[in-house]
């Protein structure tokens, strides 16, 4: 299991998600981090008219301001089980940018071959 949709169907009860989107407009879902000097992985899903869009990000708390390290919004298509990035931010480096073709492509093999991976070696998701 090497991508990020891999990694979010291990965490996230899709049928759950979509229901509490209809009655509520939103799923949050945060998994605590494994152990100390990690930060919180959090996973939010929302309808945006007829597009459901997924936030996946890491926060911590920094002089008291929550800060993402970093996070991504993709478009997620359901039924073919692909995210596509649109929006990246991170906070420690103060770079915020809505997406381009060419960087969804870079953002998107990091989410794929280095962030999933990631959650998979720090415990944040059970290995197969």
């Amino acid at each position: 299991m090497g991508s990020m949709i891999r990694v979010l169907e291990k965490i996230l009860d899709w049928d759950e998600v979509m229901t509490e989107i209809q009655e509520k407009g939103i799923y949050h879902k945060k998994i605590p981090a494994p152990s100390s000097g990690l930060m919180d992985f959090v996973v939010e899903v929302w309808a945006d008219g007829d597009m459901i869009k997924v936030s996946i990000a890491h926060y911590t708390v920094q002089n008291g301001d929550l800060m993402r390290d970093p996070e991504v919004v993709c478009i997620l298509l359901p039924h073919a089980k692909e995210l596509i990035p649109i929006y990246y931010r991170n906070d420690f480096v103060g770079v915020e940018e809505y997406l381009t073709p060419h960087r969804r492509r870079s953002v998107l093999s990091y989410l794929n071959n280095t962030w999933a991976k990631s959650l998979l070696f720090w415990g944040y998701v059970k290995k197969d």
